[in-house]
Parts: structure tokens; sequence; C-alpha cells
């Protein structure tokens, strides 16, 4: 039998642990409701001009997003009764156009610890990029 090599650490000395990146939790696109709406988006392409369907808010410090995994921050849709308007938020009103980006692929955390990408909906929008997470809020426009 071969004698194998043992490994003593000193006093005070750890092996170093694997820090991953924290994650967001994996959440499935919603499926787009109106028929001339998917249709929409199956013959979009990037550069498109995209007008908002619902009122679109950034939460918080955009900065919060990007240190929970996400690459930029997201826009999520309210409900105009919702709406409160801060300062310090981004907000897109109804019917204002953006630039469609393409899609962005986000590593999530799903059920038993996976990591499953998950595709954004990637806008240019006030001199930043933004995800959407639900496709029902943006219509694209065709000439």
């Amino acid at each position: 039998m071969r004698h194998r090599k043992k490994i003593t650490w000193n006093a005070g000395q750890k092996p170093e642990i694997a820090k991953r990146p924290r994650l967001p939790p994996y959440v499935s696109e919603p499926e787009i409701i109106d028929e001339n709406l998917k249709q929409a988006w199956n013959n979009s392409f990037i550069g498109q001009i995209c007008v908002a369907n619902t009122h679109l808010i950034c939460y918080s410090n955009p900065s919060y997003y990007t240190s929970n995994g996400f690459p930029y921050p997201l826009l999520n849709s309210v409900d105009s009764n919702d709406l409160f308007i801060n300062t310090t938020e981004i907000h897109v009103p109804i019917n204002h156009p953006v630039i469609y980006l393409g899609r962005t692929y986000v590593d999530c955390v799903g059920t038993k610890s996976k990591i499953i990408k998950r595709p954004y909906i990637s806008i240019f929008f006030g001199g930043g990029k933004y995800l959407i997470p639900d496709p029902n809020a943006l219509k694209p426009i065709f000439e």
C-alpha cells in the first residue's frame, strides 16, 4: 500500500472558503397574453423602438440590483394607482419610447441550488441599460 502525505494546518490557518456571488432567485418569465404582442416580440430586432405599456419604475438605488447578481438594474411595472414618484427613482411613463437591446441572460438560483440562466429584456433609457422582467410591459413599434 502506498503511503499518503498528511497535511497538517498550522494554528490559525484554515483553507480558503470559496465564495460564490449572490444570485437572484429564479422566477419564470411571464407568458405574453395578447396575441398581437406575441407576434410583435417574435418579429422584434435589436435597436428597435418600444413603448411602455405600463408605468415602469426602478425602486431603491440601482446599485442594489448589481450587488445582488443582476448585471443591470431592473425596471418593474407598477399599477398607476400605486405610483408614487420619488426623485431618486428611475421612472418610465406609459407610451414613453425606449430602445430594445436584445436579451440578457442572468444566472439565477433555482430549486436545490441549481443555477438557471433566465433571459431578461434589455432596454436603453435615460443614458443607462435596464432589464425588464415582464415582456407584457413593453410593445415593439413597427412602421
